[in-house]
Formats: C-alpha cells, sequence, structure tokens
C-alpha cells in the first residue's frame, strides 16, 4: 500500500472518529491559543511558514494547521519548535490577553512620543512600580 493511501486512510479515520464524537470542525481554544503564539513568534523571527516548516521536517500544511488551532504539534514536536524559534517551551505557551495586547500598544504609543533619554526614566518607573505592586500582593498572602 503506498503513502498517499496510508495518509488518506488515516485521514479519513481521524474525520470518522471526530464526527462519532461529535467533534469535526470543533477547534481546542489551547491549540488555537498556541498556534498564534507559534505564529507571531515565527513573524517577529523573519520566517515564512514554508521557512519554518522546513527547519521542524514536516510540511507547510502542516505547520498551518498547527498555527490556525486545527491541529495541535505532537509533545516531541515541542522542543524543536522552541529551537527554531528561539525560544524555551513554557513561551510556547504564554498567552497574553487582548486586554493586556491593548494596554500594551497604549504604553508603546506613549513611550514613541518621548526622547530616548525619557524613554528610559518611564521604564525604569514602570518597573519599579511593577515590582513595587508585586512585593505588595505578596505581602498580602
Amino acid at each position: 500500500m503506498g503513502i498517499k493511501w496510508k495518509i488518506f486512510l488515516a485521514d479519513e479515520l481521524h474525520f470518522r472518529v471526530e464526527e462519532e464524537l461529535g467533534m469535526r470542525g470543533k477547534k481546542d481554544k489551547l491549540a488555537v491559543a498556541f498556534g498564534s503564539g507559534v505564529a507571531e513568534k515565527r513573524k517577529k523571527k523573519g520566517l515564512t511558514q514554508g521557512q519554518l516548516a522546513g527547519l521542524l521536517g514536516i510540511t507547510q500544511d502542516s505547520l498551518s494547521r498547527i498555527e490556525s488551532g486545527e491541529i495541535g504539534p505532537k509533545f516531541s514536536r515541542l522542543q524543536e519548535i522552541a529551537d527554531a524559534l528561539s525560544c524555551s517551551v513554557v513561551d510556547l505557551f504564554r498567552f497574553a490577553s487582548p486586554e493586556s495586547l491593548k494596554r500594551a500598544a497604549v504604553l508603546s504609543d506613549l513611550l514613541q512620543a518621548l526622547p530616548d533619554n525619557f524613554q528610559h526614566i518611564f521604564l525604569s518607573m514602570i518597573e519599579s512600580a511593577v515590582r513595587s505592586f508585586r512585593e505588595g500582593n505578596n505581602k498580602d498572602k
């Protein structure tokens, strides 16, 4: 039996199992968030899907399905993805909420309006405030 036929049979079996379990067309939220993070890190690194897929030894279609959350990668592939994206496996599972991303954009706009020397001062103030808040929260616990 040829490899294409085996792949077709495996895909057909997967489709039928999803149908039976009522899962067809549904995406796992974690897989979607993970895939979005991979896509974001890939773009920041300046890689195309084809380039990253090549580094991982998978097809571009498989990477596209991972990034869209259709499928999740095998556990054995997580370290390879992290290495290719120059991050840790843990970083692959760190997600910012939409609200946090909006706040980060506001801070970025505020910083860009300042001269470089004031940007450093502003960042130091924010870092100091965050440390103080964290220390205060840890004392309350």
